[in-house]
């Protein structure tokens, strides 16, 4: 089988992974890897090269006739990677933006007591071009809009300190601006306010690359007033991204609280 990138991959992170092929009669378990030589008989000009996404096959194991009569153009394909405790971290493929999702639930648990309509959406193809939120925004006409993500976090060897967009375990991060939004700063220090009450670790950040669902929300009919949160993740966009657990927990926290005194 070949594939097709649904959003924006680093080829990297791709080579001999575990696999599912998500078809109409249930999920088939697969392997993917690049097509080439095996490094045996590779030379050293064709191990440093790193392929291309179209380069990339996956192998079911089983004969032609049989994939072709299991598998559609069209059907998905997903990474297989276990979810994880490490130290004091949580570990797994998809936390950008499985954190997000887990946070509004566990959110609305903790929003007991609101004086204002609260309208929660998880949305989808965001990272093919903000498409979900849009949509979702455009029905809500919310006047106050909070998009709920992850970021970069990137304090590992190699990175100098000033590229670094988070600290992790500095806490749940407000952003300031990124590719796609300048975040409203009077309701970036109403969070800050609330968060200082509340004892809740929060942080400002920014991003010189890359967007999120706040940018829609943002711009959807007469716009609203919007503010981003994001999650510090470590190794983004992997199969092993990596959180706090003391920043996930605080997520919901610092929403509740917000909500509770908006």
């Amino acid at each position: 089988l070949r594939v097709n990138a649904v959003g924006g991959f680093d080829t990297r992170n791709l080579f001999a992974r575990n696999v599912l092929v998500c078809t109409a009669k249930g999920d088939l378990p697969g392997v993917m890897n690049p097509g080439g030589k095996p490094v045996h008989i590779a030379s050293q000009e064709e191990r440093n090269k790193i392929p291309e996404v179209k380069e990339f096959y996956i192998d079911l194991g089983l004969a032609p006739k049989t994939v072709q009569q299991k598998v559609k153009i069209g059907d998905m394909v997903v990474l297989q990677a276990p979810f994880q405790l490490v130290g004091d971290t949580i570990v797994s493929q998809c936390l950008d933006n499985r954190v997000g999702c887990w946070t509004l639930i566990r959110m609305l648990e903790k929003l007991k007591t609101h004086d204002c309509e609260v309208h929660v959406a998880w949305t989808v193809q965001e990272e093919v071009g903000l498409r979900g939120a849009g949509p979702a925004t455009f029905g809500v006409e919310p006047d106050i809009a909070f998009a709920i993500d992850t970021t970069v976090c990137a304090d590992v060897p190699g990175v100098d300190p000033t590229e670094r967009v988070t600290e992790f375990g500095g806490g749940v991060g407000v952003k300031v601006m990124d590719s796609s939004t300048i975040g409203d700063i009077k309701l970036i220090e109403d969070i800050e306010r609330v968060a200082k009450a509340a004892k809740i670790k929060v942080q400002r950040s920014v991003l010189l690359r890359g967007g999120q669902d706040g940018a829609m929300m943002q711009r959807t009919r007469e716009g609203a007033r919007t503010a981003v949160f994001a999650c510090p993740v470590r190794f983004i966009h992997t199969a092993t991204e990596m959180a706090s657990k003391r920043d996930v927990e605080n997520y919901p926290k610092l929403l509740a609280a917000w909500l509770k005194q908006a």
